[in-house]
């Protein structure tokens, strides 16, 4: 299954999550029932493995991500550098290497 949302609603979504994993502590303060705090973490599971998602899925680097989660944002999107070959045929410059061609070496230093 794949949900679509804007950057607007994954943010909402997000912000659910947080906000619950936090009443959830705030339960498990006053009650110490172990369930509060195994729903925390779920919630914070589920939001790491979103936002891990979304910064995945845009490029980001670990720095981008961690800079735009501290800020409370969605890491920008950046572009995925081309490849010097095309990946789904294995053609161009990686097929033309013959590992069986010797010419090219220098009898690995003998004399």
């Amino acid at each position: 299954m794949k949900i679509e949302l804007t950057d607007d609603e994954w943010t909402t979504v997000l912000v659910a999550l947080d906000n619950y994993a936090e009443q959830k502590q705030g339960e498990w303060a006053t009650t110490r029932d172990e369930a509060d705090m195994e729903d925390a973490g779920s919630a914070e599971w589920i939001w790491q493995k979103i936002f891990g998602a979304i910064a995945a899925e845009r490029n980001a680097t670990p720095v981008e991500a961690l800079e735009a989660s501290l800020r409370g944002e969605l890491p920008e999107c950046r572009e995925q550098p081309e490849l010097p070959f095309n990946t789904q045929t294995n053609s161009g410059t990686s097929a033309s290497v013959d590992p069986f061609d010797t010419s090219s070496y220098d009898n690995m230093g003998d004399k």
